[in-house]
């Protein structure tokens, strides 16, 4: 285990050069509270929003109505039934909107029977509002969202817009953990960005509850989400984040720290402080941990199927190569574009070329596999 979270922060904080933009909040993270942070960024209000639960919704905005109700779909993705001869239609739920009595969009949620429904009998987690994410946009747009069921997801969201030439288009906007999308007003302009996490990052170097995943941010552009995360406009809340989840972390009772020092480093790098965080994360990783620094140098094309474990076939025995830690993250940071080719160079860790290199070894030892065990 590494470190106490407090030595981490205290040391980048020790390192990190004094900027225009870090004093005023380095200052006052040890003071401010995380509900008070926030308020320099507010949370977008809806125009018009209301939950579903069996009932006919209906919401206005200047000649543009939004209604959700049940409805015969055709699309067999929308029934998840199969798109064969016995397929008809189902029943689902669905976001009509018009403008000036002419339909322009649908949005389909989940079918009928696919509702989740809570001990008292009402439906979880329908819901359509009205949002301004474009503040020039002569309308606003209309957002269903709806709760997928399972442990530690999900929240569907889609999204009807108008683009440049006013013609409507739906947007899926994915599937994202908790609560959904944040609808937060960043550029106080009053539109609105959607606020998220990282969630690759869940799982790949600690459990869920260890895992800390760096914030995303996407902005509605010409009829299209687009990720801004990477934008300097952002990085003052950026560092409102990077604080929250140092706080996070110190109040945590986590068992495996690297899952807290990836999403960190990834933070870190965000708001450009690649170098400190780098730094702080190899005094403090746990070098015992072999949790995502793992890979097979034999080809799954020549794994054993029949020794599947819980649905997937297993590396085969004494065939998992471990590499260090910080080899993983970088690995894994590039890859997901947190880091360039560059900055991983500069680091110690040419993408490339270990990766032409674990290719090549693969290759090597999947061919001798073959010949001395067959498929």
């Amino acid at each position: 285990m590494g470190p106490p979270t407090q030595r981490l922060k205290s040391a980048t904080l020790a390192r990190r050069r004094p900027s225009v933009w870090l004093i005023p909040c380095l200052l006052l993270a040890s003071t401010l509270s995380v509900r008070s942070e926030a308020a320099e960024f507010p949370r977008s209000s809806p125009i018009a929003q209301a939950s579903y639960n069996g009932n006919r919704v209906i919401l206005k905005y200047h000649g543009l109505s939004v209604s959700l109700d049940k409805g015969e779909s055709h699309d067999p993705l929308v029934c998840h039934s199969p798109k064969d001869a016995s397929f008809v239609s189902c029943l689902a739920l669905a976001a009509r909107g018009k403008v000036g009595g002419k339909a322009v969009f649908v949005m389909w949620g989940p079918a009928s029977d696919e509702l989740e429904i809570d001990p008292a009998g009402n439906i979880i987690g329908i819901n359509v509002a009205l949002y301004r994410l474009s503040p020039t946009a002569a309308l606003p747009q209309a957002i269903l969202s709806y709760w997928t069921g399972g442990a530690h997801c999900c929240i569907s969201t889609l999204i009807a817009t108008q683009n440049r030439n006013r013609a409507w288009r739906v947007i899926d906007a994915g599937q994202v953990d908790g609560d959904g999308y944040e609808f937060l007003d960043l550029r106080h302009n009053g539109g609105s960005e959607l606020v998220d996490a990282d969630y690759s990052f869940n799982y790949h170097f600690a459990s869920y509850a260890d895992s800390f995943a760096p914030t995303c941010i996407f902005q509605l552009q010409g009829g299209h989400l687009k990720n801004v995360t990477h934008d300097p406009a952002y990085r003052a809340f950026l560092i409102q984040r990077l604080h929250e989840m140092e706080d996070r972390e110190k109040r945590s009772d986590h068992q495996y720290i690297n899952g807290y020092l990836a999403g960190w480093v990834a933070q870190e790098a965000l708001v450009g402080e690649l170098d400190n965080a780098w730094q702080t994360m190899l005094a403090s990783y746990d070098r015992r941990s072999t949790l995502g620094v793992t890979y097979c140098r034999i080809d799954e094309s020549a794994w054993k199927k029949t020794d599947w474990t819980y649905g997937y076939p297993p590396c085969p025995q004494g065939q998992e190569v471990i590499v260090p830690f910080p080899e993983a993250l970088a690995l894994f940071l590039t890859g997901r574009g947190y880091l360039t080719r560059s900055q991983s160079r500069a680091l110690g860790y040419d993408v490339p070329k270990i990766m032409a290199k674990r290719r090549a070894a693969i290759e090597e030892a999947t061919t001798e596999y073959k010949q001395l065990k067959p498929p």
